[in-house]
């Protein structure tokens, strides 16, 4: 019986297997039809052109010249590129001041005195004395008297031709010479605001007398005495126009009415020209990203 069971699976299996393949061959999809090779045209005889052999990296092909990679100019003058510098001392400096005669004196931290640069490169020492953690120096034109400030509201005037010094209010702060230095001009700050002025006085403190009313504005007042001897201050105290445009005040010695100037930015910092005629500042303003400009007037 299983025999006979068998064999009609088999019988079953094998007609069906018949039955695809000529299903396959009668209606199945056609082969596509075989394209004979094309001609290969525009070569020339003897096969293709052999490609040139490569080079590696780095490496030079004969008959050429290997150009070195081109490095930033250098200028010894700054115009806004790369500048040549040439370090003049090897210590850390502070207040570092050109005198009318083109030398530069400076204080050296580490020892706590003041130095001189000549022309010819040689550094000397102005005095023997040591002054110990000076804040601010401002020197005279000439370069041989200065003002020392200190950290505690001390201030002397020092003349290093003969080592004397005199010591100035306490209260006086932000100190400039006069373009001869036989005066100076500094901002007397008292406990009120109806007691602070811009004082001229003789280096040594002697016959001061007020030239300005400073009030609640001292920060807003930089002293600055120009070359011309018109000049002693600016005050950023005019109008404001916008968020980033402003008046600012000359402030002279007989309060004289000065034309003043419209500043496009804020943070000005202003800089006179050897002759006074001209002020070169910088400013920072939206337009410019808040990066510091350079103006002539």
């Amino acid at each position: 019986m299983f025999k006979r069971l068998g064999l009609i699976l088999l019988f079953i299996a094998v007609t069906i297997g018949i039955g695809y393949t000529l299903y396959r061959v009668i209606f199945g999809p056609a082969a596509p039809p075989v394209t004979p090779p094309g001609e290969i045209v525009n070569v020339p005889p003897g096969g293709l052109q052999p490609a040139a052999p490569g080079t590696a990296p780095g490496v030079t092909v004969p008959g050429e010249e290997a150009l070195p990679p081109t490095a930033p100019a250098v200028s010894p003058i700054a115009n806004g590129g790369v500048t040549q510098v040439k370090p003049l001392t090897r210590v850390q400096t502070k207040n570092a001041t050109l005198s009318a005669a083109g030398q530069l004196n400076y204080y050296n931290r580490a020892d706590g005195k003041f130095y001189r640069i000549m022309e010819d490169g040689t550094i000397k020492s102005l005095s023997e004395s040591v002054f110990h953690n000076v804040d601010e120096a401002t020197f005279a034109p000439n370069g041989n008297q200065a003002i020392l400030e200190y950290p505690d509201g001390s201030n002397i005037f020092y003349d290093f031709t003969n080592n004397q010094q005199v010591t100035l209010p306490r209260h006086w702060e932000d100190f400039d010479f006069s373009p001869q230095g036989n005066n100076i001009v500094a901002k007397s700050i008292g406990l009120d605001p109806e007691n602070r002025f811009i004082v001229i006085s003789n280096p040594d403190g002697s016959s001061a007398r007020p030239i300005q009313e400073l009030g609640n504005n001292a920060n807003e007042v930089m002293v600055d005495w120009s070359p011309n001897n018109q000049i002693v201050a600016t005050a950023t105290t005019g109008r404001k126009m916008g968020l980033d445009r402003h008046e600012v005040y000359f402030i002279g010695q007989y309060h004289e009415n000065f034309r003043s100037l419209i500043v496009e930015g804020l943070n000005f910092q202003p800089q006179w020209s050897p002759g006074g005629e001209q002020l070169l500042y910088s400013s920072a303003s939206a337009l410019s990203d808040w990066k510091p400009r350079l103006w002539i007037v």
